[in-house]
């Protein structure tokens, strides 16, 4: 049985009072302990599926199941990392995560909250910077609070939506070897979705491409099966790589021209502050 499955599953939202469509007909399976990448264009609905996925959003049509049962909304046993943080400004990266521990742990002591809380931020390496609030932190420290906290849910289930995509190069590397670690470490459930080939093949077990919208579908999946642990130095001397490389790169460019042009949707807005309350608090308390 799948971990994570979406079966037929079609999703539009309203545009200036008519449906635009975004995802037409998807089918995914994630198994027990897998990486999956989802590798698209911007704009092809690559966060509506995480957000399906996460059961943030329902779908118009289809079934999006855990576990072979059908999601009731998000829970603590799927952790999402969004892209732009949605981290709350006045607290410190301590505070950010303990956040989320006191929602999902209510029940432990403070000291072993307290434990937990110390033990998720050494595990992204930020435990020096705890008493930092998020202005006082770079990008990539910011991205690392976001999935201490994510990761202190302990999910069984872990969902990347492009945490990447806005660093520089260094720190991008840097954390790409940190999300690595952890999948191999804790042998979690891994969806990343991103717009980079090379990332997906430096990390997933197998690469789902995404079509380009409107009525975006996901494409024939692709092993990855180069040995772990991985480089970019290692990956650009692997013939392998340059395959995969290839065969994504092909299915996307052959998408992009068999669709036609149609009106933009709206890209998701980052969340305010207040919505991002509101939306951790929809992600830990429908458990």
């Amino acid at each position: 049985m799948a971990c994570l499955e979406l079966q037929n599953v079609s999703k539009s939202y309203r545009n200036g009072g008519r449906a635009v469509d975004v995802l037409s007909h998807v089918n995914l399976q994630v198994s027990d302990g897998e990486f999956v990448a989802v590798v698209g264009y911007s704009g092809a609905g690559k966060t509506t599926l995480i957000s399906l996925l996460a059961g943030l959003t329902v779908p118009d049509s289809g079934r999006a199941l855990f576990e072979g049962r059908p999601m009731n909304g998000p829970c603590p046993e799927r952790g999402v990392v969004f892209q732009n943080y949605s981290l709350l400004p006045w607290l410190s990266a301590y505070d950010n995560v303990r956040l989320a521990v006191d929602q999902v742990h209510a029940g432990w002591t403070l000291e072993r909250r307290r434990r937990h809380i110390e033990a998720c931020l050494e595990m992204v390496s930020l435990l020096n910077a705890r008493d930092r609030k998020p202005a006082q932190l770079s990008g990539g420290m910011r991205q690392r609070v976001a999935l201490a906290r994510a990761l202190s849910l302990d999910p069984k289930v872990l969902l990347l939506d492009e945490p990447l995509s806005a660093l520089d190069a260094l720190t991008r590397g840097s954390l790409q070897a940190e999300i690595g670690r952890l999948h191999g470490d804790g042998r979690k459930t891994v969806v990343l979705v991103t717009n980079d080939v090379d990332e997906a093949i430096l990390l997933a077990d197998r690469i789902v491409p995404l079509s380009a919208g409107p009525r975006a579908t996901l494409g024939p999946s692709i092993a990855v099966e180069l040995e772990r642990p991985r480089s970019h130095t290692s990956l650009n001397r692997s013939p392998e790589f340059k395959r995969i490389r290839e065969s994504v790169i092909d299915y996307l460019l052959g998408s992009a021209g068999r669709v036609r042009p149609a009106a933009r949707v709206p890209a998701p807005v980052a969340p305010t502050i207040a919505a991002a309350v509101d939306l951790m608090a929809a992600e830990l308390g429908d458990a």
